[in-house]
């Protein structure tokens, strides 16, 4: 729709380091991550809770695009 999208986004340097658990990205962002795709390209499909983030990770996020929006600028 137009008003929602998914998007791969590279990690945020804010989010390496961090759990998913720990970041609350749903809450703090209104955005649900679907999967990863980690710096050796294995994909990981509805990463758990204690998923760390690092440096050269995609997340692919959905939600509304305008939280999309804010986490990408």
């Amino acid at each position: 729709s137009s008003r929602y999208g998914i998007e791969d986004i590279e990690v945020p340097k804010e989010w390496r380091g961090k759990s998913l658990l720990k970041l609350d990205i749903r809450k703090k962002y209104g955005v649900n991550v679907i999967a990863v795709k980690s710096r050796d390209s294995e994909k990981v499909i509805s990463p758990p809770s204690d998923y760390v983030f690092a440096a050269g990770d995609i997340a692919v996020i959905a939600g509304e695009n305008e939280c999309i929006r804010r986490i990408k600028y």
